[in-house]
């Protein structure tokens, strides 16, 4: 509330930010029997005007030429001294005397890089205009970003004792941001007793199925027999099944009180793996709907068979397409989950390592 002269007047300052239009300005007067209300736009302009033309976002490595739009409205002195710098993933600088009279504008360039060296993230380009009669200064904000999503990939090995591996990451990542090397949750597993242990089982569900289909793609070829070994599927020997030459009786007994053998799932062949995983994918290609899900089947194992599915693919194994598009369809529906008992973080994990959000 401000109060009036005895000529019914009054002067109001105002604070007004960095800007240049039209405010609209109102006021409301009133006494004990009467009120009245006025507005009027006020045209705010500075001397001069100065702005930047700029992308909304850049990708790393790209090089362009900016504009920065200069317009002289009324400073008598026609000399504009320019400074832009930039900082963050973003390089620049230039220096330069505009001269414009009264009136004039015009358009000058600069170059405009987004630092390859830094990656992605964002810059501020800092324009500074100075004039004995315009002063400016601002600071724009530019996002950096990758040409492409960022990149998950899992890469698994299996170590024996005493030996090393190598994995070659150059023909697949040009910038790597991190990696993270992890020991398996199964320390001094024996693969062979491990898959024999989840067949010995059998396949009563799609929980079973995945279990075995992902025990042999995650040790693949460390189950096949030695060359010349006659151990059958089950870890036994011939000379183990023959019979008995002693008492029987005195076998039987032998047979209660000695420790049962842990069963050992071991191939002759790599077809005959190969065969036994092509056929743990029809089966559980079988239980899924049109619709990507699998009968039966939580959120979780949903995600776990298609994970399994893509495993598979990725291994070399034909999978049929139409589950492949199913299943990732039914995982992009799960990604906006976050529910206590959501997978979303499971299912954007899926996605983001096989290139498909």
């Amino acid at each position: 509330i401000v109060p009036l002269n005895s000529q019914g007047k009054a002067t109001v300052d105002f604070k007004l930010p960095q800007f240049s239009g039209s405010l609209k300005v109102m006021a409301v007067a009133w006494d004990k029997e009467r009120t009245g209300a006025t507005s009027q736009d006020v045209v705010v302009a500075d001397n001069a005007v100065a702005s930047l033309g700029l992308p909304r976002f850049l990708n790393v490595g790209d090089k362009i030429n900016a504009r920065l739009n200069l317009h002289n409205l009324k400073a008598q002195n026609p000399d504009f001294k320019v400074d832009i710098s930039c900082s963050g993933p973003l390089k620049c600088s230039q220096q330069m005397v505009s001269t414009l009279k009264p009136g004039q504008r015009a358009d000058e360039h600069f170059t405009l890089e987004a630092n390859p060296n830094h990656g992605a993230g964002v810059g501020t380009i800092k324009l500074t205009v100075m004039n004995p009669d315009y002063n400016f200064t601002q600071e724009y904000q530019l996002a950096v970003t990758y040409p492409q999503l960022p990149l998950l990939k899992n890469y698994l090995s299996l170590v024996q004792p005493g030996e090393s591996t190598q994995l070659k990451l150059s023909s697949e990542f040009t910038d790597i941001n991190a990696i993270m090397v992890a020991k398996s949750l199964l320390p001094n597993v024996n693969p062979k007793a491990y898959t024999g242990q989840i067949d010995a089982q059998g396949y009563y569900s799609l929980g079973d199925l995945l279990a075995s289909l992902e025990s042999k793609l995650l040790y693949g070829t460390t189950l096949l027999a030695p060359k010349g070994d006659t151990t059958g599927p089950d870890g036994a020997t011939e000379q183990d099944n023959a019979p008995d030459p002693s008492d029987a009786t005195t076998a039987s007994a032998s047979a209660k009180i000695a420790p049962l053998p842990q069963p050992e799932r071991t191939y002759q062949s790599e077809a005959e793996l190969n065969a036994q995983i092509k056929d743990l994918i029809f089966r559980i290609v079988a239980r899924q709907t049109g619709s990507g899900n699998f009968v039966g089947a939580s959120p979780y194992f949903n995600c776990y068979a298609a994970d399994m599915l893509l495993q598979a693919q990725q291994a070399g194994f034909n999978v049929n397409t139409s589950a492949i598009e199913n299943s990732l369809s039914y995982l992009r529906n799960l990604t906006s989950d976050f529910s206590p008992y959501g997978v979303a973080a499971y299912a954007n994990e899926i996605l983001a390592r096989y290139e498909s959000i």
